[in-house]
């Protein structure tokens, strides 16, 4: 009997030390793997949320209370989506989302914007014309829940939003046959190459219902696997691209290389079958005539956020879901230290 319980500890003693020399050799190799990016960056806060359930999307950072939101889906499909609250010290808690008849909001929650007293998150359904689904940021603040106050229509399927200079910046994610575009989003830009999404362009307005005027007033033709975007300090438009387990790419590109075109109408037909036309709107083709860097980052990379000179990463891969990233770096958002980089 002691023989037999000695060869079963030594099997598990070999199987513990071997996963540990799997998930060392992995931890370490993509240490290697992402040398550069690693070399460049530093560690903070660790990713909201990675242990119970939620799925990490968007990603904010609001200057009045120093705090980051970050938006989650639940892996528990029935469950309330939720925005966590991050503070400086790497604090958390979260609120639950509601639609506004207090049933669980449980679609999937994507990028996520605060401006003023409302908070954007990009919102897709078969419910309601995709957009931006809008939330009272003080709701978010309380650790309870937050209801659905109304819908804005984007006029595409966004996945990431952001506001800079008084813009509101919706753009939709392309990858083929799993996440397709409609065609009208399916541009050939003028340098030659195929882009698949649109960023569409609307003004915040204060007298606008929930402080953004609902027509766009401009688009932005983008690449494949766009989950998010941000602009630099130096007049750069930076996009986060991933899918899946290969690298993530910010693709970096120059805003003072990009020439808007005037006279563009953009028509097509939303989610739900209705069509739209808008005349005389600014077209901007983010491409290879303007593209500047390519960064390669940790898989999975999501919303992007940009302060004081580095370029804040969250990814989703530490999450129950995918897991893999509780053993390599997704199971904390680094700094890549952009300024520095220049």
């Amino acid at each position: 009997m002691k023989k037999l319980l000695k060869a079963i500890m030594k099997i598990v003693i070999g199987l513990v030390c071997f996963v540990l020399l799997v998930l060392g050799t992995v931890h370490f190799g993509e240490r290697i793997w992402m040398s550069e990016f690693y070399s460049n960056s530093e560690k903070t806060f660790a990713t909201p949320g990675s242990n119970d359930g939620a799925v990490q999307q968007g990603f904010d950072y609001v200057e009045k209370d120093k705090v980051f939101l970050v938006a989650s889906y639940m892996t528990d499909t029935t469950a309330s989506s939720r925005v966590y609250v991050v503070d400086e010290e790497g604090k958390s808690f979260y609120t639950e989302l509601l639609y506004a008849d207090g049933s669980n909001y449980n679609d999937h929650t994507g990028g996520i914007e605060c401006d003023g007293e409302y908070v954007y998150i990009t919102y897709t359904s078969e419910k309601y014309p995709s957009g931006l689904a809008v939330f009272s940021y003080a709701d978010i603040l309380s650790g309870k829940s937050a209801k659905m106050l109304g819908l804005i229509n984007t006029y595409n399927d966004p996945a990431h939003c952001y506001i800079q200079g008084g813009y509101m910046y919706a753009g939709s994610f392309y990858i083929a046959e799993n996440y397709e575009t409609p065609a009208h989003e399916r541009i050939e830009t003028p340098s030659g190459d195929k882009n698949t999404s649109l960023i569409t362009v609307f003004k915040m307005d204060e007298s606008s219902e929930f402080g953004v005027n609902p027509t766009p007033v401009a688009v932005i033709s983008t690449p494949d696997c766009v989950q998010g975007m941000c602009f630099t300090d130096d007049n750069k438009i930076v996009l986060s691209t991933s899918y899946g387990l290969s690298a993530s790419h910010l693709l970096v590109y120059d805003l003072d290389k990009v020439v808007p075109q005037t006279g563009y109408t953009f028509a097509g037909t939303t989610n739900k079958g209705e069509e739209f036309s808008f005349e005389n709107l600014s077209v901007s083709y983010l491409d290879s005539a303007s593209l500047v860097d390519t960064i390669q980052a940790p898989p999975m990379a999501e919303e992007l956020v940009y302060l004081d000179g580095k370029i804040y990463i969250m990814n989703e891969s530490a999450c129950n879901k995918y897991i893999f990233g509780k053993f390599t770096s997704g199971y904390h958002v680094y700094a890549y230290k952009y300024a520095e980089s220049k």
